[in-house]
């Protein structure tokens, strides 16, 4: 086959292993000049391995072949090869150095210079407004990613970089993107879709792993599924979605009813907070009781994503008033939230729910590493309740001295989940609980959130998904420039969630 007739991508006989367990097993499935092709599984099934031997991460077992246009990639990959091979990548944290400026995340690989290699900073700004222009948006380029950018704008920032890179020279590379949607609201996430969709169109190839099977109706030609580290199938992009369901989980998965009643056991106030005001929230009231699921959402930047946050003092309030299980917190930071009853379980799991070079059982236990300690730390006591929590959990490797970073964003919910429920809080609030995870994880982490409403507690969920609010929510409260504009009540839909974000 030449290589002008040949796929875009191949992969044959692909296997990786790590100590002694094969996470990769003969993967064989090829991807076609610009074409869409969706690459799903769940948590653990081995996507971002497969995507990281491509990217050259990891270096597969003897016998594997890549092929790109033909050409097949010699293991280990030296550095910057992957660009010459004309791959570019987005990984789900994205590659950006949060403590750099934008412009200098965009330029970093490839700065224009002038003579006496001195970096030409005014073409730098150009080629940096023409990459961010086509999502939209405009930050400052001198700022620091982590102090100007939301993770919606640092998400859009990684794939400008990355279609700089697949589109240098010639419109014909691969661009990969590992779940490219995972921050992004459903209107931002249109965007990118729409500009991937364009990018195909001119010859590009796009491999796209992602767990939100909704993008995958019109964008995707071809789906293939790995399970357990192999192809389960590659099928046409117009297979029904309940298909695509039980070829990722192997089994038949049926979707929760919607709710449509109040919680059974409705109790007392157990979070009350009043006219709250800090960064994007202005005066926002609400209560929230015993045995309830109430859903903060709105448009982009509206509120909703920040509240949380300030309702336990991770972020700086300017006024308002908190009270948890009737104690009034006259100082309103997480350690009080904390002590009166209630956690928060933050949506950057990376960033700021986990310590990923540390172990499973460093991270799960930290909330209360006092109980564990007779004159000193009694790991037989901490390795006792951690097996009892990843048997509860079913977090995967059930290996407490795995280091979190290895585990799949599945798991790595699973675990924040642990950490912070094994408190009984009386409160718990929970940003983007099932962003960036598969459907089983997701059906585990909503009937977690459920059994802890049913035993008492007051669950807040922020999220952006207005199908998952639909599913999980008792009540859903809307937010429009930082102010609770609208509370929708039993039964719920999708539509209905969605016409009050745009509509109020």
């Amino acid at each position: 086959m030449s290589t002008a007739t040949a796929p875009a991508l191949a992969f044959r006989h692909v296997s990786k292993t790590f100590n002694g367990v094969r996470v990769l097993k003969d993967v064989r499935f090829e991807v076609q000049r610009g074409e869409v092709h969706a690459l799903l599984g769940e948590n653990g099934s081995g996507k971002s391995t497969l995507v990281k031997i491509v990217s050259g991460y990891h270096e597969p077992d003897p016998g594997s072949v890549v092929e790109v246009h033909g050409m097949q990639l010699e293991f280990p990959l030296k550095p910057g090869a992957t660009p010459e091979r004309r791959l570019a990548f987005v990984h789900q944290n994205l590659g950006l150095v949060r403590e750099m400026s934008v412009l200098d995340n965009l330029g970093v690989r490839r700065y224009t210079t002038k003579a006496l290699w001195r970096i030409d900073w005014k073409a730098e700004r150009i080629r940096a407004r023409q990459l961010l222009a086509r999502f939209g948006i405009d930050p400052p380029l001198s700022r620091p990613v982590s102090d100007v950018v939301s993770m919606a704008d640092r998400a859009l920032i990684a794939i400008a970089r990355a279609l700089d890179d697949v589109e240098h020279g010639g419109d014909a590379g691969v661009l990969v993107l590992d779940e490219p949607t995972v921050f992004l609201p459903e209107t931002e996430a249109k965007r990118l879709l729409d500009a991937v969709r364009t990018l195909s169109a001119h010859g590009t190839s796009v491999v796209y792993v992602t767990h939100r099977l909704d993008e995958l109706t019109g964008f995707a030609k071809r789906i293939t599924v790995l399970r357990d580290g192999a192809v389960v199938g590659t099928v046409d992009g117009a297979i029904r979605k309940s298909e695509l369901v039980g070829m990722i989980v192997g089994r038949q998965v049926t979707a929760t009813a919607r709710i449509g009643r109040k919680p059974a056991a409705m109790g007392s106030v157990v979070l009350k907070a009043k006219a709250v005001s800090g960064h994007r929230v202005a005066d926002a009231s609400l209560e929230v009781r015993a045995g309830e699921i109430v859903g903060l959402t709105g448009l982009p930047g509206m509120g909703h994503e920040q509240l949380p946050k300030l309702l336990v003092g991770a972020a700086r309030t300017t006024s308002g008033d908190v009270t948890i299980a009737g104690q009034h917190l006259a100082r309103l930071n997480p350690r009080a939230a904390i002590r009166a009853g209630a956690v928060l379980v933050p949506g950057d799991r990376v960033q700021d729910a986990l310590a990923v070079d540390e172990s499973v059982t460093a991270n799960v236990t930290l909330p209360n590493l006092g109980d564990y300690f007779r004159l000193r730390l009694d790991r037989r006591h901490e390795r006792r309740v951690m097996h009892q929590l990843i048997e509860e959990y079913d977090i995967r490797p059930a290996m407490p001295s795995t280091p979190v970073r290895t585990l799949s964003g599945g798991n790595q919910q699973k675990a924040v989940l642990a950490k912070w429920l094994q408190l009984q809080p009386k409160v718990v609030l929970v940003e983007e609980p099932t962003q960036g995870i598969d459907v089983a994880a997701r059906v585990a982490v909503h009937e977690r959130l459920r059994a802890i409403a049913a035993g008492g507690a007051g669950v807040v969920v922020s999220s952006s998904e207005y199908e998952e609010l639909a599913d999980l929510c008792h009540r859903v409260l809307v937010m429009r420039d930082g102010a609770i504009v609208q509370s929708l009540t039993t039964p719920l839909s999708k539509d209905e969630i969605a016409r009050a974000c745009y509509l109020t």
